[in-house]
């Protein structure tokens, strides 16, 4: 969101691989696939605001702190600031240093005292790197947080590891690279990033990536340590800026978690210890949380003063004018939800759980084991935040579920439009021209009613579509049939000829290895079934125009072909589970205990028979 050169941010954008391509505005302002950075901001801020009254309708809420990168330069604190006071709250806009020292500081002045000590926090997000120290002390019962120094490279971050893992993939991939597979790399990028931090090689596969099909790789370490060198180099240098020795050192991100970056920060600060069990995501939204808790007067925080290191002018401004802040009451309108971990949760959840558990004369205090409670005056009972949260489970998945399937009948919907359009144009023999009249005519009424709805209702959606569905049954059969009719026939003649082999095989081995005489019989009368089958319905289809309903089907082959296939599948694997139980008892004399038969057994048949 910042103002930087065309060409540095045309650069970094193209390294990054980003899936927005992103352009210039007036005033050098960024677009992001055709929107300013600030729309979906403010968007997710409506809808905290929306979640928050939905849920607790007597909520009054009045700051909302926004946790930003240190850098962050000013004009965007100040659209943030806009932003938050146009939804409805008093804006907070907060530096990640200045959270991360808070959050440290309510989870340990309670339990031992706030100690004279420097503790270095890294931050190692996806696009920028941050080293912040800061001292704490005390002076009497007055706690003070000083950031010392302070360092950061906003080129640096874990995708440019995602890339560079990606490059190596596509190298082995060795075929076109287009945009859909390039995201599938960079998706494998970020699972193989998460393996080699306690693996040395990572072996997998894509299944079906393209017409190529699956695509297998290995990846060691080395490799990915030799391209990410220069990185790693830069990362170095960037934690060199901080001079102190700290006491304790905390890396905050999922990058964090790589053995070699954990050895270059070791190394830099001689710290015989990193903490990395600190989730940055949790411990930044604990930490907004509290900071406009501390803000309000309706809560009582231990406090803290804080020193921060100026590098942008902090005052929030427009244009024309300073920016009165003033609380309104917050309505009412739309409800959003997300999933973590399998369970719902509202967006916001943490302005939500603050008021549904906070009064007047609520305080926040630190039970023995660690953890903090709000504490209710009138019934003294301190309540987790996580169970009071998910006491309105039920309502919360009703509700996403409501939404999820009005989506999908929408996608169904959109997808059972562009098919009629393409079945339409796609082979006019599909159709006759008194068919095709009526269909486009019903096509075109539910495409316009469909574009002109505002919101939509399942029922009637659902009754449009099945309405559509049924006029168009006829001929997507036509089109089916004609399109993999061709495939199922050479399907079943395959299965039909495999199954004959076999058949032989069995008949050639020794009465040990044979499949029991009723199997083989079983099988024997399906495929005689089948080959009668097919020849009736092929007679039959030869007498038929191509606008009556077929009788020889796709479907219909493909149920002849499974249950062939099905039948001989269970044959083969009884052979191979009796041949199992016999090896068992050798290997159970033997060792003196039971072994299992590994996974996969090779089942040798001698087929020298002895006349």
């Amino acid at each position: 969101m910042a103002k930087v050169p065309t060409t540095e941010l045309t650069d970094l954008s193209q390294n990054r691989r980003l899936w927005g391509q992103p352009s210039l505005y007036y005033d050098e302002r960024i677009l992001i696939s055709g929107l300013l950075p600030e729309i979906p901001i403010y968007r997710a801020l409506r809808r905290i605001n929306q979640t928050v009254t939905e849920l607790v309708p007597q909520a009054k809420s009045e700051y909302l702190t926004i946790v930003v990168p240190k850098f962050y330069p000013q004009q965007e604190r100040d659209s943030l600031a806009a932003m938050t006071k146009d939804n409805g709250f008093k804006p907070n806009i907060a530096d990640c240093t200045k959270a991360a020292a808070y959050w440290y500081f309510l989870h340990n002045s309670g339990k031992t005292g706030l100690k004279r000590e420097k503790v270095l926090f890294v931050f190692f997000g996806a696009s920028n790197l941050q080293f912040v120290l800061i001292q704490n002390y005390k002076k009497g019962t007055t706690s003070y947080s000083v950031e010392k120094e302070y360092s950061f490279d906003d080129t640096i971050g874990g995708r440019d590891i995602d890339v560079a893992i990606a490059d190596i993939l596509a190298k082995k991939y060795n075929h076109t690279i287009t945009p859909k597979i390039e995201q599938i790399l960079l998706m494998e990028a970020k699972k193989i990033k998460e393996k080699l931090t306690i693996m040395d090689t990572v072996s997998g596969m894509i299944d079906s990536i393209d017409e190529n099909g699956d695509f297998r790789y290995q990846v060691t370490l080395d490799n990915v340590l030799e391209v990410i060198s220069p990185l790693l180099d830069r990362i170095k240098q960037t934690a060199q800026r901080i001079k102190k020795i700290p006491d304790k050192v905390y890396l905050l991100g999922g990058s964090s978690r790589i053995p070699t970056f954990q050895s270059i920060i070791k190394r830099t600060f001689k710290a015989a210890k990193v903490y990395t069990s600190m989730s940055k995501d949790e411990m930044l939204a604990s930490a907004a949380a509290m900071l406009s808790a501390e803000l309000s007067s309706e809560y009582q925080l231990p406090p803290l003063n804080y020193t921060s290191l100026k590098i942008y002018n902090m005052t929030v401004k427009t244009p024309d004018k300073t920016l009165p802040f003033e609380g309104i009451v917050l309505e009412p309108d739309e409800k959003y939800w997300v999933k973590q971990n399998g369970e719902y949760f509202p967006t916001g959840s943490n302005y939500y759980m603050i008021w549904n558990q906070a009064g007047e004369n609520t305080t926040f205090r630190q039970l023995k084991d660690g953890r903090w409670r709000f504490q209710n005056p009138k019934s003294k009972l301190f309540q987790p935040w996580r169970a009071q949260l998910l006491l309105t489970g039920r309502k919360i998945v009703k509700q996403e579920d409501d939404r999820i399937e009005l989506q999908k009948t929408i996608n169904s919907m959109e997808q059972l439009l562009l098919q009629t359009t393409e079945v339409l144009m796609s082979n006019p023999n599909y159709t006759t021209q008194k068919e095709r009249k009526l269909l486009e005519t019903a096509a075109k009424v539910t495409n316009r009613w469909f574009l002109s709805q505002k919101t939509y209702n399942i029922t009637t959606l659902r009754y449009r579509y099945k309405l559509l569905e049924d006029a168009f049954s006829s001929v997507f059969t036509r089109a089916q049939n004609a399109e993999l009719l061709p495939q199922a026939l050479h399907n079943l003649t395959q299965t039909i000829k495999f199954a004959k082999e076999q058949i032989s095989k069995w008949s050639l081995s020794p009465k040990s290895k044979q499949p029991d005489r009723p199997d083989v019989r079983n099988i024997l009368r399906n495929i005689i079934d089948a080959e009668t089958w097919l020849q009736e319905r092929t007679k039959m289809q030869k007498n038929l125009d191509f606008f009556d309903p077929p009788k020889l089907t796709w479907y219909g082959v493909k149920e002849q072909t499974d249950r062939i296939a099905d039948l001989l599948e269970d044959v083969i694997k009884g052979l191979q589970g009796a041949h199992q139980q016999q090896q068992q008892p050798q290997q159970q004399q033997k060792e003196g205990v039971y072994v299992y038969p590994p996974e996969s057994v090779n089942v040798n048949y001698n087929n020298n028979v002895k006349n």
